[in-house]
């Protein structure tokens, strides 16, 4: 019995022995594999292999990949900020809210020694990226997919225009403009050599260059003269063009308008219509398949926005003096540029688009009015563009417009920033008045704003817009503003 026991025993040590010894090999196969993510090598305690799924640390993620990282304490989920994407792992749930939904992924985000650890594969396929493995090497290689710029050209004559050609279609965001630079970011995007300077030294434009700011951004920055107008125009998804000029070389003003002078009632709105009510077209942006920002707690900007703008023509026809129009009065989808078509078409004295903001940082709240502010360079091209003009032929109808347009944005910020100034009266938290290329104010033929309410981003401020009062205190304060302008106007 004593010699079974003792053989026994040894035959358990052995077999312990043995497990401890295929465990060491397991994790020594696992910690001996190498990871890049884009051009960027992970370092091995910033990776996990569990259960046969590998887990990368959030942080790591983010730097790879050129993202900013947040963490939402309350619904303890990490978000990536990509671009213009937004993507939210919930720890431990398996769920993700991506592009305004949630999707059930195969393995689940957890945190371990204070880190979060997100899977590598659904992460990758939620935006695309490949992954590959190279057995010689034991290296794991996640692809971004970055789109190359393919071609750079320069042109110059009295203007200077810049055209970038990407390989496929990327998004693009202003960083900033002011009045001796521009800044610009490409997402998704890649160049080699990782810099590139160029020197212009045209009347317009003296010099820029080209960066890879992040590991999937490409940055573009200009200088140029103080008095330089610039205008961007995405021509398509993969080709952006850029022009500079100075204001007096502006061939289409210098030709165009002395040839055929804009008479005064073509250049100057008319408000005050003998004979009828003043007319506003009222545009509850969003709506059908585009449900607009989301709330957390399910708020849709397609819904609310409808809501608001019923409340509000309701009430400016209450005054007796307006004559309300709707780009939409259920939940269906309407082209940008056939809501503006509409308000020209019904001779609109004002076109009033509604929307609710949106942004990272969850305490941010209040109204923003905006006006259409363009570049004339870039006006005219969507004017050709949309009306299949010619630049020859048509060019004093092409200038006709863009002096009435001039008309109507000077119009568009005194109404934008006279309402935002008496919604304030009212104790409502406003923000600023702000101009932006807007596509859906961009073809309008008469003064134009877009409001952004709120943000429905806050929870506290999503629950307040699903909570009548406030959306009844939102619609008084913005009609009285109206009706306010246009009887001081």
């Amino acid at each position: 019995m004593q010699y079974f026991n003792k053989k026994r025993i040894q035959s358990l040590i052995r077999r312990g022995i043995l497990f401890t010894l295929l465990i060491f090999f397991f994790s020594l196969s696992a910690f001996s594999l190498s990871l890049r993510i884009g051009w960027q090598n992970i370092p091995k305690d910033k990776f996990v292999l569990k259960n046969n799924v590998l887990y990368v640390q959030s942080s790591a993620l983010a730097d790879a990949i050129g993202a900013d990282l947040d963490w939402d304490p309350i619904y303890k989920c990490v978000i990536f900020y990509y671009g213009k994407a937004e993507l939210k792992y919930f720890i431990r749930s398996g769920k993700v809210w991506f592009n305004n939904k949630f999707i059930q992924t195969a393995n689940k985000a957890f945190i371990a020694n204070g880190r979060s650890y997100i899977p590598l594969r659904d992460f990758a396929n939620i935006f695309g990226f490949k992954l590959k493995y190279n057995p010689t090497k034991k290296l794991i290689y996640v692809e971004l997919g970055l789109a190359t710029l393919e071609n750079l050209n320069i042109l110059s004559n009295g203007k200077t225009r810049i055209i970038f050609d990407f390989e496929r279609n990327i998004e693009y965001e202003i960083v900033e403009k002011k009045t001796q630079h521009l800044i610009v970011d490409f997402f998704g995007s890649f160049i080699d050599p990782p810099r590139i300077d160029k020197k212009v030294n045209s009347k317009s434009l003296k010099s820029f260059y080209l960066v890879q700011f992040n590991p999937s951004t490409v940055r573009a920055v200009f200088e140029f003269d103080v008095n330089t107008r610039c205008s961007v125009v995405p021509e398509n998804g993969s080709r952006f063009i850029f022009d500079f000029g100075t204001g007096e070389s502006t061939t289409l003003k210098q030709n165009t308008v002395a040839e055929k002078p804009i008479k005064e009632s073509e250049s100057k709105t008319e408000y005050k219509r003998k004979g009828r009510k003043i007319r506003v077209v009222i545009d509850p942006g969003h709506g059908g398949v585009d449900s607009g920002a989301v709330g957390i707690f399910g708020g849709l900007e397609k819904d609310i926005v409808l809501k608001i703008a019923k409340l509000l023509g309701n009430k400016l026809m209450a005054t007796g003096k307006f004559e309300i129009f709707y780009t939409r009065t259920g939940d269906e989808y309407v082209n940008l540029y056939d809501r503006a078509k509409f308000a020209n078409d019904v001779k609109a004295d004002l076109f009033v688009s509604l929307h609710l903001n949106s942004y990272k940082e969850k305490t941010v709240e209040g109204m923003e009015i905006y006006y259409f502010d363009f570049s004339e360079d870039g006006y005219v091209r969507r004017i050709v563009w949309k009306e299949n003009l010619d630049p020859e032929k048509d060019k004093d109808k092409i200038a006709i417009r863009v002096m009435k347009k001039d008309s109507y944005t000077k119009e568009s910020e005194k109404i934008a920033k006279y309402l935002l100034s008496e919604i304030a009266k009212d104790g409502l938290k406003v923000r600023s008045v702000k101009k932006g290329e807007f596509a859906v104010l961009a073809y309008t033929e008469m003064p134009s704003i877009l409001i952004e309410c709120d943000f429905i981003s806050n929870p506290v401020v999503e629950v307040r817009l699903l909570n009548g009062d406030y959306v009844n205190k939102l619609t008084d304060s913005i009609s009285k503003a109206i009706k306010s302008y246009f009887e001081n106007n």
